[in-house]
């Protein structure tokens, strides 16, 4: 029986009448997946299925992060499965900036834009942008709030 890697059958041989159970591995990819399943049989006429996978919702995880008071760089780093993947700034009052670009699926991207070749398509992807954080010279906590939208 030729079929998607992605598919298994219980039993993938046998002899006679019967029926086949078809289940599909855990899929993190946004966009539908489709395959063919073929059956063949000696002195019958080949019988081709094709079956389909619905897409995981877009989604984004993001990790906490923080810094030390001496300040630094800080990776933030996440997981989606989105097109375009956009940061921004949100409340609190350590003063930082954004870099334009962040990294996903291993290569550079640009906030706001899509991500070239949609890695999430097809698969959940890891993320990660490196912010420079200044030192901070008092004795109240400072914090900011990075939001990261589909």
């Amino acid at each position: 029986m030729a079929k998607p890697s992605w598919v298994t059958t219980q039993p993938s041989s046998g002899t006679g009448n019967g029926s086949v159970k078809v289940s599909a591995s855990a899929y993190t990819g946004r966009t539908q997946r489709s395959g063919s399943l073929t059956y063949t049989a000696e002195g019958a006429e080949e019988v081709v299925q094709t079956v389909s996978q619905q897409g995981k919702a877009e989604f984004v995880t993001v990790q906490n992060a923080s810094a030390t008071k001496a300040g630094g760089s800080v990776t933030i780093t996440g997981k989606s499965n989105s097109s375009k993947l956009t940061f921004a700034l949100g409340t609190g009052d350590l003063t930082i900036s954004l870099p334009g670009t962040y990294t996903a699926a291993g290569k550079s991207a640009t906030s706001g834009t899509a991500i070239s070749g949609d890695p999430g398509g097809s698969a959940e992807f890891d993320f990660s942008i490196t912010i420079s954080v200044p030192a901070n010279g008092t004795i109240a906590a400072r914090s900011r709030q990075i939001t990261v939208t589909t």
